[in-house]
């Protein structure tokens, strides 16, 4: 029997850059050459792909509860994507280049979820008659059990860490007075205590003339009192937060969908009135002057009736009525049944901020201080009373088209002599007033955002990005009256003052832009309070090798353990047998250990000194093993791929290098000079061999389905191993005698 059964053998028409095994499920997710994201199952079939033509992926990672996939992208932007359908449900964006992803969680605090079950939403779910959008998806699917943080490492040295994936909470970057040209290899973050680690590869900014050009590997540690001591409080303060971006988001999304409603209510008409104006030149009339008279003497000019009978039907000026009153009546159900309800979340959820803003004890401290709240809940206020304004603008722009149709209509069939087989019915005196109102006001040409059209409503001020063109009219409300005349609730910040000049969006926009201070605050207070724990110099990169550009980045896997961090590091795939483990516990106390596999003597008595072995790859597979790929090549270059597990306690129980230092910068300059090297050969407990089998690099899970995909140095070839089962000898020769040709 050999080790590992073989479950697939598959090639690939497009190389394979990075895997990773879903954490819960038989799925494998994998990065290609031009961009696209697969997903596949355990035995390679395609469940489905994310094309990467106009951005191409560079990372994937899964969420932990196996329910969603991180994917970052060349251009810096990070989507989350829902399994089953393939669903972006919501997109980050970094600076640049995504080159390391990982997701973290911990346990919820139980007084949290307390307070959440008694906690009574200020409007029941069932009222919100809205299209929930992809970020309310994510937010409801969460689970409720655990708090996850995503950290996004960048090519520009920047680390980001998003709370659910969602939220920015803090940042670090890497270039500074000691590194520049940094590129991030690989993070972890304890949730627990607080500690930010970073594997990175970059240049010292105050090296000497000889070593200024040369690229090292480091290992560095951030720490935080404040997020250690309030992890639990931080975590509440973002899901709030969270909860307020979703709804924002939404908030926008329903203006935007009312403006492009707003903006198509007259687009039909301002057509028609400038094909009449075109007819009505060098005449001596205007618009409002041949509308004025049809209506006053029930006689129409000329080029009026000609206008009429030549642009228009009967039939077609009941379909442009009856196309205007739907799009009203779309505005209104937009404000009532959306917008409204949005703004009332909005103001549950802002007065439950300041609430906090109170609690300093407990989110003073994250920057939740200075009234900064009650400007987000006054321009919420206004933003709320001029959903009202823009409710009563759509009902008398309704009324006044209703109005102005009914004439119309009748007057078509008077001009064309045909029967009306609905007698006009005579305007009582208030209509009379709306249309002559109408007739004079609303067929005048104005400018409006630079373009010049017909002021046929009032609907559309309301999404102008400054102010109204007729601003709202309070002088007759006695309540604004009063504070008016009172300067103590005047200057008061906790009165509700309308603002009659500012349009909805104008109020959107500031209350965005308020919401950024609390955002911008939160993450800059909290980046603000982490320094610097410790600092490793691992190795030092071999620009002297040919393909040192292309080949030499560090292969590595961060594993937390109990109270320990566990990194491990494999210096170079290309032409090196190191592999380094670094052991570092809550007292930031290292050990570095400094792991070489050598070759086995007993499968060939014919080894020389031109036998040697490069290892490719190494990961951990679960909290005890680390699993190895790595090739032996005899004097005649044939080589052989090794898959091997390496029990972890063996290496930690062995010799290693401690560094035990008053200093909190500490620096070891070359592991690889120190010569205190274990050979852990014997301590494979488990091993299989694929001859001609040329390996790039492995993607294991010893958590859940016990997997391995190993992918060839061409990318082009993927096996898959079940590590849990054994494979016959017979099959087992049908497998390893098989060169590849990839």
């Amino acid at each position: 029997m050999t080790s590992f059964r073989q479950i697939c053998d598959k090639a690939c028409n497009i190389e394979i850059l990075h895997s990773e095994w879903s954490p819960m499920r038989d799925l494998i997710a994998v990065v290609l050459s031009n961009g696209d994201v697969r997903l596949h199952r355990l035995y390679w079939q395609k469940v489905w792909v994310m094309p990467g033509k106009t951005n191409k992926a560079a990372q994937v990672a899964w969420k932990p509860d196996g329910k969603l996939l991180a994917i970052g992208y060349e251009d810096g932007s990070v989507s989350l994507v829902e399994i089953e359908k393939a669903l972006i449900l919501n997109t980050v964006k970094c600076p640049c280049k995504v080159t390391s992803l990982r997701w973290s969680s911990q346990t919820k605090s139980k007084k949290y979820n307390e307070f959440s079950e008694k906690c009574v939403p200020f409007v029941e779910k069932d009222n919100l008659k809205l299209e929930f959008n992809n970020l309310n998806i994510l937010i409801n699917s969460s689970d409720n059990e655990n708090e996850f943080m995503l950290t996004v490492g960048c090519e520009n040295g920047e680390v980001f860490y998003y709370a659910e994936g969602i939220f920015l909470i803090l940042s670090v970057n890497l270039n500074n007075n000691l590194f520049q040209n940094v590129i991030v290899l690989n993070t972890h973050v304890e949730l627990s205590t607080g500690v930010l680690s970073v594997i990175f590869k970059g240049v010292e900014s105050n090296s000497n003339a000889l070593m200024k050009h040369l690229e090292c590997t480091y290992l560095q540690q951030y720490s935080s009192k404040l997020f250690s001591e309030q992890s639990s409080d931080l975590f509440f303060l973002s899901r709030k937060l969270i909860k307020i971006i979703t709804l924002i988001d939404k908030c926008e999304k329903v203006i935007n969908r009312m403006k492009e409603v707003s903006d198509d209510v007259c687009f039909r008409i301002n057509t028609k009135l400038e094909k009449l104006e075109e007819m009505l030149q060098g005449t001596g009339s205007s618009v409002v002057g041949v509308f004025t008279a049809a209506y006053t003497i029930g006689e129409a000019s000329p080029e009026m009736e000609t206008f009429l009978i030549q642009h228009f039907t009967i039939k077609g000026l009941k379909q442009i009525s009856q196309s205007v009153h739907s799009s009203y009546l779309n505005l209104q159900a937009f404000i009532n049944e959306e917008l409204e309800v949005i703004l009332q979340h909005l103001l549950f959820n802002i007065v439950e901020l300041c609430g906090m803003e109170e609690m300093f004890d407990k989110f003073g401290l994250l920057c939740i201080t200075d009234g900064i709240t009650l400007k987000c809940l006054s321009i919420l206020h206004q933003l709320m009373l001029k959903t009202r304004a823009l409710l009563q603008a759509v009902c008398s722009d309704m009324n006044n088209f209703r109005i102005f149709f009914v004439w119309l209509i009748s007057f078509m069939f008077t001009i064309s002599d045909e029967e009306n087989p609905i007698p006009f019915k005579q305007f009582t005196n208030d209509e009379f007033d709306v249309m002559l109102e109408f007739l004079e006001y609303r067929l005048l040409k104005v400018k409006k955002n630079n373009k010049y059209g017909y002021d046929l409503e009032r609907v559309s001020q309301f999404f102008q990005p400054e102010v109204l063109d007729f601003p709202d009219d309070y002088s007759s409300n006695a309540w604004y009256n009063f504070i008016s005349s009172n300067n103590l609730l005047k200057n008061s910040k906790l009165i509700i003052k309308p603002n009659s000049q500012a349009t909805l969006v104008s109020l959107f926009n500031q209350l965005k832009d308020a919401f950024d201070v609390i955002f911008r605050s939160f993450k800059q207070y909290l980046s603000d309070s982490f320094s610097l724990k410790t600092s490793i110099k691992i190795f030092e990169n071999h620009p002297d090798h040919p393909d040192y550009k292309k080949s030499c980045f560090p292969s590595t896997s961060f594993l937390q353990k109990e109270n320990l961090i566990l990194a491990l590091v494999v210096a170079c795939s290309c032409e090196s047998n190191d592999l380094i483990l670094l052991k570092i516990d809550a007292n930031s106390l290292v050990n570095v250990h400094h792991c070489v596999i050598e070759l086995d003597p007993d499968l060939n008595s014919s080894y020389t000194d031109d036998n040697y072995v490069i290892l490719r790859n190494a990961q951990f597979y679960n909290f005890e093993t680390i699993t190895v790929v790595f090739e032996e090549f005899n004097s005649n270059d044939n080589s052989s791929s090794v898959i091997g597990q390496v029990a972890l306690s063996k290496i930690l129980n062995n010799k290693s290098i401690e560094l035990t230092t008053d200093y909190s910068y500490c620096v070891l300059n070359t592991i690889l000079e120190l010569k205190q090297q274990q050979a852990i050969r014997g301590f494979i407990s488990e091993q299989r061999y694929i001859e001609g089998f040329s390996s790039k690099f492995i993607c294991v899970n010893g958590y859940s389905r016990k997997v391995c995909c190993l992918v060839a140095a061409s990318g082009r070839r993927v096996c898959i191993f079940d590590m849990s089962s054994e494979d016959d000898i017979e099959n087992d020769k049908n497998d390893d005698t098989s060169e590849s040709q990839l």
